[in-house]
């Protein structure tokens, strides 16, 4: 019978990969009725906090130097400090970008992103012309939303603007959840520093 001899750094990297692989599956292992449960929750969660925002204490704050044309967050504080909702504001000449976290017990399980899509630069106007260049209409802004749930650190869901599901599986559901996360944790910081 051969002598086996299990190397410990193999051990640990299949350990960290198994676990890796349980992480970015857990939303693939939700069952339709757990899954249907927590986007009940997580919209309940929603609407109360938006039915009682102007009950929260509001800070508001400067987003500079994120964008070319600046920015600015707002918070909405439940009592004893906790952070419900979060709104951060990027502008840029372009367009601008909105993205609504909302918390509970600290941890995001809802992001609503809005992407605003400007015809021409925001300096453009009737005023100013310049052959072949539109200028800036407000009116023919296109506006783009997503929604992203989340359970447990986790994202779920995620619905695109026309409301249809992406898959979970996919290598954009897995960067987007990366990218709300960390944008959460980013504006978490800035507000921190803030106070």
């Amino acid at each position: 019978m051969p002598h086996l001899n299990p190397n410990p750094m193999r051990i640990i990297f299949s350990l960290a990969t198994l676990i890796l692989f349980f992480v970015n599956s857990y939303s693939q292992i939700l069952s339709t009725e757990e899954e249907t449960r927590a986007i009940t929750d997580i919209r309940a969660k929603y609407k109360l906090i938006n039915e009682q925002q102007d009950t929260y204490v509001k800070k508001t704050g400067p987003l500079e130097d994120y964008s070319t044309e600046g920015g600015e967050y707002v918070v909405y504080y439940a009592p004893e400090n906790d952070p419900r909702k979060i709104i951060a504001s990027y502008y840029g000449e372009m367009g601008r970008l909105v993205n609504e976290y909302y918390l509970w017990d600290g941890e995001v399980f809802f992001v609503f992103r809005q992407r605003y899509t400007y015809n021409s630069h925001i300096y453009m106007t009737e005023d100013i012309p310049e052959e072949g260049i539109e200028a800036f209409d407000d009116s023919k802004t296109l506006i783009t939303t997503n929604r992203y749930y989340f359970l447990d650190g986790q994202m779920i869901r995620w619905l695109d603007d026309e409301k249809n599901k992406i898959d979970p599986a996919s290598e954009e559901f897995k960067e987007e959840a990366v990218s709300c996360l960390e944008d959460n944790k980013f504006i978490l910081n800035i507000i921190e520093t803030e106070e």
